[in-house]
């Protein structure tokens, strides 16, 4: 009984009321059942007899020691029910026997009416910068970052101490501001109003400087790590296998340090996110998803498919002409920088081929900045990532993507009937598509494109081969047709050198069918493991240096450049001889 008397003396100090032991509350509590006294038997009798007097003595002094502590309790101790109506004591003591039985159970209860609800207290040292101090912190890691992709991106060094604050957070808005959650994901100036909400009326969150409110509802309502991550431009890829997260750029490619912040739930969450935005659901029913939001192309792929592990990757695509007159002249030479230009401007087909990653599209685009405004343009996307109207700005350009609606081979029938100079497919991925493409460049429409082919010579044959998917076609006039109506092959490579991504022309091929003579390998370059490189050229064809000429493109230079490599390579032959 002491046992017992020192518990509820506990709660009594902490001004719990007795119903948290486990005591019938007013609702709860039975009215005693009235039960018909039987007649007393000689069976009834005789097991009265025999209960020991013992133990009929105890249980008499246990119900006198409830009775008397219920009597000695003072008025502010008891319960509003105990105050105002009096207590019934069949139910009471019943409920207390079964309680002191428990010893297990009462000792839980000791355990926790003693235990005190704990606060954490943050120690970040982020609490204690100025907004000032804080994004001056954050510029220097992002500039870092851009030296050194494997640097974690996170102001915060305690891991641990940013999931507790970053559970504040989201218990914060989803608790006052839940409505905005959406709106935060998709609208920055919303971003900022939450963000101006959080440091206003969440008591904790005062001391924290914007820089760091703005990581932390990165976490919450954004995308996380992959927002700091594309702020850096030279970001191509995001990719987690599993267990590490992946960052490659134009020339690296590293492991990405999150000090373990990063892991499957947490790129579960973010692979949420990216398919809320089209109403899909990501679960084992649906365990492959693809989505395409702003600049970045999302493959996830379910972990009941991945080996228990989820997996995504991230292409990013960004605004703006990465590659330059002068990256093409470090991809190749001065010689290949002139021609490209005066390619498109003689109206000239060109597609673009390479692996995966190795700078297709960015080489288009390139290409498209010397279309003029007089030539209108057609542009179809399979996903958008070229952003056409914000990088030409003055071009006329119909920029159109492909859906479940309205496919590839639609869009290039669609395009004959805008009367545009050039129809720019960004990639041929499919028989039909590369059947239409075929039909427009048949009709006089110029193009651009590009596809996956392992040298540019080879692109004839890759046509060819998707267009026989879709039809029977007779080889050897096809491909001479496709000979006839190509003007340009560029084939882009990629190498890693001593642990840096390098991208190359390998080679440029002027087509011509049967008729003109055999295709001319106007460029070629080999790179060895070192990165050193060896480069042999041919002069373009008569009619071709013509047709530029007639264009009024100025060739005057390339010829210099010819010259000189052709003095070079007869002075290398003497010496060898």
């Amino acid at each position: 009984m002491p046992k017992l008397k020192s518990l509820l003396k506990v709660k009594r100090d902490d001004e719990l009321p007795l119903l948290s032991i486990g005591l019938p509350t007013k609702k709860e509590r039975v009215k005693p059942v009235k039960v018909e006294k039987k007649k007393r038997t000689m069976e009834t009798e005789t097991a009265v007899r025999k209960v020991p007097k013992e133990k009929k003595k105890k249980e008499v002094v246990k119900k006198k020691k409830i009775k008397d502590y219920f009597v000695s309790q003072p008025v502010s101790s008891l319960s509003s029910v105990q105050k105002n109506k009096k207590v019934t004591e069949e139910p009471l003591e019943e409920e207390l026997e079964r309680i002191i039985d428990d010893s297990s159970f009462i000792d839980t209860l000791k355990e926790e009416a003693q235990r005190q609800p704990v606060r954490r207290v943050w120690t970040s040292n982020l609490l204690k910068m100025s907004d000032k101090e804080a994004q001056q912190l954050r510029d220097r890691m992002d500039a870092e970052f851009k030296n050194d992709i494997a640097l974690d991106t996170s102001l915060f060094d305690n891991k641990e101490e940013k999931r507790q604050i970053l559970k504040y957070v989201d218990q914060f808005i989803y608790s006052y501001y839940a409505s905005w959650k959406l709106e935060a994901f998709y609208d920055l100036n919303i971003r900022t109003q939450l963000r101006d909400k959080l440091k206003k009326e969440a008591p904790r969150l005062k001391k924290f400087p914007n820089a760091v409110l703005d990581e932390l509802l990165e976490e919450s309502v954004g995308l996380g790590v992959i927002e700091r991550l594309i702020r850096n431009e030279t970001i191509s890829d995001i990719g987690y296998n599993g267990t590490q997260l992946i960052v490659e750029s134009n020339e690296q490619k590293e492991i990405n340090e999150t000090g373990g912040f990063v892991d499957s739930d947490y790129i579960h969450r973010l692979i949420n996110n990216f398919v809320s935005t089209i109403g899909k659901e990501f679960n084992s029913t649906n365990p492959v998803t693809d989505v395409v939001y702003k600049n970045m192309r999302v493959n996830a792929v379910h972990e009941n498919s991945a080996n228990g592990a989820v997996t995504i990757s991230i292409r990013v695509s960004h605004t703006g002409i990465m590659v330059t007159n002068k990256v093409v002249e470090e991809m190749s030479n001065e010689a290949m920088t002139i021609l490209f230009e005066a390619f498109v401007l003689a109206k000239c087909n060109i597609v673009v081929c390479g692996e995966t990653g190795s700078g297709k599209t960015e080489m288009t685009k390139h290409l498209l900045s010397f279309i003029p405004f007089t030539q209108k343009i057609c542009l179809i996307e399979d996903v958008s990532e070229m952003h056409a109207k914000e990088i030409f700005p003055n071009a006329d350009i119909n920029s159109w993507v492909v859906t479940r609606s309205a496919s590839a081979d639609e869009l290039l029938k669609a395009s004959l009937r805008n009367n545009p100079t050039w129809v720019v497919v960004t990639e041929l991925r499919g028989g039909d598509e590369a059947n239409e493409w075929l039909q427009a460049i048949r009709s006089d429409h110029k193009s651009i494109t590009s596809l996956h082919s392992d040298s540019a010579l080879s692109i004839p044959n890759r046509i060819m081969g998707m267009i026989g998917e879709v039809r029977n076609v007779q080889e050897d006039r096809i491909e001479n047709e496709i000979k006839r109506l190509l003007n340009i092959g560029i084939h882009i490579n990629v190498e890693w050198i001593h642990g840096r991504k390098v991208r190359y022309i390998a080679d440029v091929v002027e087509f011509r069918n049967k008729e003109q003579g055999d295709s001319i390998t106007l460029f070629t370059q080999e790179m060895d493991k070192d990165g050193n490189r060896s480069i042999k050229m041919n002069r373009i064809s008569s009619k071709l240096h013509k047709t530029l000429e007639l264009s009024g493109f100025d060739l005057s230079r390339y010829d210099e450049l010819m010259d000189e490599y052709e003095q070079l390579e007869n002075n290398y032959e003497q010496e060898e001889a």
